[in-house]
């Protein structure tokens, strides 16, 4: 029962931030902030605090964004096709209307095309350093081309888009550029593929001597008071390189796909995502480490202790995101967001000095009407769409992900109308965007339109039947409906092409249960415990599924696993009921007392002391004062 409780930091349908208790606590003590990119959905998640010490999430669209910097007053950013600068919009010490002290816009852009920036720094004369990995080569931006070559490892004969040897971290010394992180001492197009396991390696860029090798998949290089950090992602390790030796020395195992690294105060704040299926991902060391330690990957963020190795606090996400690029600490900022073009907001809003002093208004406009539908269509306003979305029929494909990925950001954000418009919009561009198509599901089960949902998870399964997300998603929405014989087959495909799903493996198991197919649904629920030894909702449903067969011990001994794992109110009602079953009344009561002390608003421990109390005629707990 001493175990740390997750406490949800926002929760939406599909994105729901997971937190250790404190770890909100101890952004506001240390008075930061964490910017996090995401290429996956096409956005940033800013993570702070409120005035009233509770969580500040801002999601902000920006097209497949990947290396970011920031000094707390500018912001650096990679995208698709363009490296932004993006301004703090606020004077020292201001904070605007809603109550951010960072407000931040973009106010420059350099068209560079696919250069696949992984990472990105600036430099001691203020130019932006980026990892072109593309062009296997260190970059900065260029006001006439899409982009002027600075450094290329020794070993790559010409500056060709093959991404010979996924040149993938920078780390600055001094306000240079020092190490490079690669994946494989390659030359030819697309080679380091074959060396995942240990063909990676650091070079020092001011020799061009490798300074370390034997290296799986590394990324997020940082050079702190002499110490070069890095992420060994192929491994799942976070460590720092033996000066001597140089050798990798591993620090601490994260579980997943580790990518993005912040050190800030003597700890690290580690990204992690949820490897792809993709060939590059699949065989790595990462893997076998997880199955050793009885792990399933995750994507959130890690807060790792650099003395002790220790994990302090960690956050989880759960939603459609699984891949997280690059991690950003901002000191001294509580509350930030950015402005992208995915909103209209950042061409009403104006700043601008004036006689010394800075001024800043905003323009109301009426939202544009799109003449051809009749209707308000605000995905139609031309300040509202990046112009790589207004292109001609034969760059369709290219249309439809993005707008996907705008249409996931308005998800994010709980803007579900605008959400739906652009998920509609990419699947009538690319009828064959899975994704797309259970995107669009999820945001028309939100509004309630469940048998058009189960149609938009049918048409994305047909499309890719390969998409595992959307028989979860379908079998969620049959679930609801009652239909569990149809909600179990759908997990149970779900599965067989992601065994490791531990949401679909739960939702087979409920599915199962509901039919009363009891012993299915426990050998689900164990096999559960095996990819996520921790779960509370396997425990709980176990003692659910005990209680109902008459098998009470087992079913104490169920809920005291989940109250052990998040002593929240619902276990302590569940191990009450439980215990009063059995005739185990005092403990029961004890159970219900501690319940309401949780949540005083907890409607069945109330009722269920109170029935107690009268067959005992024993007194009730004390209500908190109102």
């Amino acid at each position: 029962m001493t175990a740390k409780s997750p406490e949800s930091l926002i929760s939406r349908p599909d994105f729901q931030l997971l937190s250790s208790r404190g770890f909100i606590q101890w952004l506001a003590d240390t008075q930061l902030s964490v910017a996090v990119t995401t290429y996956h959905v096409g956005g940033m998640i800013m993570l702070g605090t409120k005035p009233d010490g509770s969580a500040a999430v801002h999601v902000a669209a920006f097209d497949r964004s990947m290396g970011s910097w920031t000094d707390g007053q500018t912001m650096w950013l990679v995208t698709e096709q363009s490296v932004w600068r993006l301004e703090n919009d606020l004077a020292d010490g201001q904070v605007d209307d809603n109550g951010y002290d960072r407000v931040f816009v973009p106010r420059v852009g350099y068209t560079t095309g696919e250069v696949d920036g992984h990472e990105l720094s600036v430099d001691s004369r203020g130019r932006p350093l980026f990892v072109n990995t593309a062009f296997s080569c260190l970059a900065t931006v260029d006001e006439r081309r899409s982009f002027r070559p600075l450094w290329k490892p020794p070993f790559i004969s010409e500056l060709v888009p093959e991404d010979r040897c996924h040149l993938s971290g920078l780390a600055m010394s001094d306000g240079e550029p020092r190490f490079v992180t690669m994946h494989a001492r390659s030359d030819v197009a697309d080679g380091w593929r074959d060396f995942r396991d240990s063909g990676g390696l650091v070079i020092d860029v001011r020799s061009d001597e490798i300074y370390a090798t034997g290296l799986s998949m590394p990324h997020s290089p940082r050079v702190v008071e002499g110490r070069l950090w890095l992420l060994n992602s192929g491994t799942g390790h976070l460590g720092y390189i033996d000066p001597v030796s140089q050798k990798f020395e591993e620090v601490a195992f994260v579980p997943g796909y580790a990518r993005g690294l912040a050190i800030y105060g003597g700890y690290a704040v580690v990204g992690l995502s949820k490897p792809r299926r993709e060939h590059a991902f699949q065989g790595l060391p990462l893997q076998k480490n997880l199955e050793a330690r009885g792990a399933a990957s995750r994507c959130g963020l890690q807060l790792i202790d650099l003395t002790s190795g220790a994990v302090v606090h960690w956050v989880r996400i759960e939603s459609e995101i699984e891949e997280l690029f690059d991690v950003a600490v901002l000191p001294g900022v509580r509350r930030p967001k950015a402005l992208s073009f995915a909103s209209t907001t950042y061409a009403r809003q104006f700043s601008f000095e004036y006689a010394g002093k800075l001024r800043r208004c905003s323009l109301a406009r009426a939202v544009l009407h799109d003449t051809h539908a009749g209707k308000d269509n605000p995905s139609t306003d031309p300040l509202a769409m990046p112009e790589a979305l207004r292109s001609d029929a034969a760059s369709n494909r290219r249309s439809a992900k993005s707008l996907n990925n705008l249409g996931l950001s308005k998800a994010l954000a709980g803007e579900f109308v605008q959400a739906r418009d652009y998920f509609e919009q990419a699947v009538a561009l690319d009828p064959s965007h899975a994704g797309a198509y259970n995107n669009l599901g999820n945001v028309l089960r939100e509004q309630g339109d469940l048998d058009r949902a189960i149609q938009c998870y049918g048409a994305s399964v047909a499309a890719d039947p390969t998409y595992g997300k959307a028989y979860f998603n379908l079998g969620r929405v049959l679930r609801t409906l009652g239909r569990s014989a149809e909600a179990a087959a759908a997990f149970s495909r779900g599965l067989r092409i992601d065994p490791n799903n531990v949401d679909a493996a739960i939702g087979l198991a409920e599915a199962l249960a509901a039919q009363g197919k009891y012993e299915d649904a426990l050998r689900c629920y164990r096999q559960v415990l095996t990819l996520a030894p921790e779960s509370w909702h396997a425990y709980t449903g176990m003692g659910l599924l005990q209680r109902e067969r008459g098998d009470l011990e087992a079913a104490i001994m169920c809920f005291e696993q989940s109250l052990s794992i998040d002593p929240c109110a619902t276990a302590f009602v569940n191990l009450g009921t439980a215990f009063a079953d059995a005739g185990r009344t005092d403990e029961a009561r004890e159970c219900y007392i501690n319940a309401i002390a949780i949540d005083p608003n907890c409607v069945s421990a109330q009722r269920n002391f109170r029935l107690l109390a009268r067959e005992a005629d024993a007194p009730q707990p004390d209500q908190p004062d109102a």
